[in-house]
């Protein structure tokens, strides 16, 4: 009985100890991977490292000669937000103590076992870093088909609700009857002011539905296909602009911004149950934007081919009016003042065209109704300034106060941008312009600017407004709180340390000589240095720093404003009737959005 109890308690003491020793391995592994993720500090099985070398470019015979003294040692890798020269700094440098502890306790005791790989990849300094990205492509196209199906469902389970389509099919039956004086065409929301390009469009819609228009089902089908084309189009568009094929932060901000694109109540019902104008419009007008944006490879004729859908989109609704003078700014930074010309007498042309059987009869009438700017609308229906009084709601004063912001806003915008362009070859005027080629990214958002200065300024929207500016907001939040990371910055390393810097100008280099070496770009490092670069050396350089900085907090941080402020836009326009609460809510984030626009260096007319 003694000797059974002796080797009872003997058990017990062995199964503590190794609880013990286990216990003290898993500790000792977790500091050694918190340890690894500070910045400038090293692990014990690093400290033994010989120390960096240093990392001037502007003294050649310094940085050879560091180079030269650790020829078999190499630094580790420097991380973005890392102070450079941690590992010397006596702030950053781990505790002797606790080194010594760490190296006596691994040694006299048995070694752990290696942790586990799943532990080690979520124990990553970035969470984001050890989450692989779906793959963009077939991300799109599985997007693609849910939304397609997702359509189907709504217009199966979901009753429709008539507001404005037989309004649109008497003023179309006005037409196809011969009567071409538009203050005549009127339905049952008043008379017609759309432009002629309408006319046409809902022509081919009310023969399409049963040649009255009366089939309402075949029109939300149309919709439905009308709704996935211009989601296609707008994500070919993001993934240009946020360079998606380039690296992991790119698929995750590209990934993000679809999904937030896909989650609207609001525009799913201003498609297919709703069946608004609004919805061809904005489609015509995101497809130019994609022929901006992704038209590189055309040459001169770029600008010239994106102004046919876009002067397609004014014929139908001129409220796209307000991408005007972002793509103008486009047009005069990208090519000549002779090819500018070309391109607005190609916007000009078609409206010429399309109401020409209105302007050869009753252009006095077309011009008034058509592209009518003194229109009041009603307070019933608007969403952004229901806090207002009606009687100051409908005044004169408000609208001119709302277009005197308008216009300066855009001047602000305009000058800073401007200003930019100055310092990377100046204004865009003859042979120089023809070899600047904008960043896609930068097209694309000085365009949605253009646009959402105008939706900020405007003196009412209703709900079916929400779709000229809903496919713009992830860019323009991307741009103004994570802007920084995706044009300009860059990333060089220099004997083992990563360097980053920034894109500033655009310079023409020569030789002592004279010989002219051509455009290059001078990035300024963090530290002071600069260096000049030809632009294919820029685009592995970008890469890296998009891969290096881009899964940190800032992609966290404009995640959530992502979250804010489409989630705030979205109650508000969900909101029925709009109450002085949800148009404040709506009001805060238009203006959170467009100061930090102004006040970020997201906005960037960098070429690459």
């Amino acid at each position: 009985l003694i000797g059974r109890r002796r080797r009872n308690t003997a058990a017990v003491w062995t199964a503590q100890r190794g609880s013990y020793n286990n216990n003290v391995h898993l500790e000792t592994a977790r500091t050694t991977m918190s340890r690894s993720r500070s910045p400038g500090r090293k692990s014990s099985s690093s400290s033994s490292s010989p120390a960096r070398p240093s990392r001037s470019r502007s003294k050649p015979d310094s940085f050879a000669a560091s180079v030269h003294s650790t020829p078999t040692a190499k630094a580790p890798k420097k991380k973005a937000g890392q102070r450079r020269g941690g590992s010397s700094s006596p702030r950053n440098s781990p505790k002797p103590a606790q080194t010594s502890t760490m190296t006596t306790t691994t040694t006299t005791r048995k070694q752990p076992s290696s942790p586990s790989p799943v532990l080690l990849r979520f124990r990553a300094p970035s969470l984001l870093k050890a989450l692989l990205p779906p793959p963009p492509l077939a991300f799109s196209a599985l997007v693609l088909v849910g939304e397609l199906f997702l359509c189907l469902l709504i217009i199966r389970k979901v009753a429709y609700t008539e507001i404005d389509w037989e309004a649109y099919m008497s003023e179309v039956s006005g037409y196809l009857s011969g009567e071409r004086d538009y203050e005549k065409l009127r339905g049952g929301t008043g008379p017609l002011v759309y432009p002629a390009g309408f006319l046409y469009v809902f022509s081919w819609l009310r023969w399409f539905c049963g040649g009255d228009g009366s089939d309402i089902g075949k029109a939300q089908l149309v919709f439905a296909g009308l709704y996935v084309a211009n989601r296609a189009t707008v994500m070919a568009t993001y993934y240009l602009a946020l360079g998606a094929g380039e690296g992991r932060a790119q698929k995750w901000r590209y990934a993000v911004s679809i999904v937030a694109l896909s989650l609207s109540q609001r525009v799913h019902s201003i498609y297919v149950l709703r069946c608004f104008n609004d919805c061809v419009a904005a489609f015509l007008c995101n497809l130019a934007v994609l022929v901006f944006v992704g038209g590189s490879k055309l040459g001169w004729l770029r600008n010239h081919t994106a102004s046919v859908p876009y002067s397609l989109s004014v014929s139908v609704k001129m409220n796209t009016l307000l991408f005007a003078p972002g793509i103008l700014l486009i047009f005069l930074q990208s090519s000549t003042y002779g090819e500018t010309f070309i391109s607005l007498s190609i916007c000009a042309g078609i409206q010429l065209v399309l109401g020409y059987p209105f302007l050869s009869t009753y252009p006095v009438s077309y011009l008034k109704k058509a592209f009518e700017l003194s229109r009041v609308f009603f307070f019933k229906w608007t969403v952004n300034l229901k806090f207002l009084p009606e009687d100051i709601f409908v005044s004169k004063p408000l609208s001119l106060a709302l277009l005197g912001l308008h216009v300066a806003a855009l001047g602000f915008f305009c000058s800073r941008l401007v200003r930019h362009v100055g310092a990377v070859g100046g204004w865009a005027v003859g042979a120089d312009a023809k070899r600047r080629r904008l960043s896609p990214h930068y097209i694309a958002t000085v365009v949605y600017l253009s646009n959402f200065v105008g939706i900020v300024f405007a003196r009412t929207l209703h709900y079916q407004f929400y779709s000229w500016y809903f496919d713009s907001l992830p860019l323009l939040i991307w741009t103004a709180f994570d802007g920084g990371q995706i044009s300009s910055r860059v990333a060089k390393e220099f004997s083992g340390e990563l360097h980053f810097g920034t894109i500033v100008a655009r310079e023409m280099i020569s030789t002592a000589s004279g010989n002219n070496l051509g455009f290059h770009y001078l990035v300024n490092y963090e530290d002071g240095d600069s260096e000049h670069f030809k632009e294919g050396e820029l685009r592995s350089m970008i890469a890296r720093a998009k891969d290096e900085e881009g899964t940190d907090s800032g992609l966290i941080k404009s995640v959530a404003w992502i979250i804010l402020i489409m989630g705030g836009t979205e109650y508000a326009f969900n909101v029925f009737p709009a109450t002085p609460k949800s148009s404040l809510v709506l009001q805060v984030c238009h203006f959170t959005l467009l100061a930090k626009l102004w006040w970020g260096q997201g906005v960037q007319p960098l070429l690459v």
